[in-house]
């Protein structure tokens, strides 16, 4: 399951250039649960590792993947509500009068 925190990693590296840890210093990125989705990320080929040089001054880059993993995101729906009657039935509210 994704953490929001992972979430939030994800649309970084998406949407910015420079690491996660620009955000509100380098202790940012050191914090153990950044670490942690970090490392996940890497290993499931969402992140890259990257020596940081005059051209790309951080630590990770995106992948492609994680670009389309963003996306798919992006693309789920909001959630609806959906009443329901303790036993799991659907009532029924047409013909009833019901005006939501």
């Amino acid at each position: 399951m994704t953490t929001p925190l992972e979430i939030d990693i994800a649309y970084w590296y998406y949407a910015r250039r420079g690491d996660y840890g620009d955000r509100i210093g380098d202790a940012n990125l050191t914090a153990p649960a950044v670490r942690a989705a970090l490392i996940c990320f890497v290993e499931a080929g969402l992140l890259k590792r990257h020596e940081p040089d005059a051209d790309v001054p951080q630590r990770y880059i995106s992948t492609e993947a994680l670009c389309v993993y963003v996306e798919a995101l992006c693309r789920v729906p909001w959630p609806v509500q959906r009443w329901v009657i303790p036993d799991g039935s659907l009532p029924s509210v047409l013909g009833t009068g019901f005006r939501g």
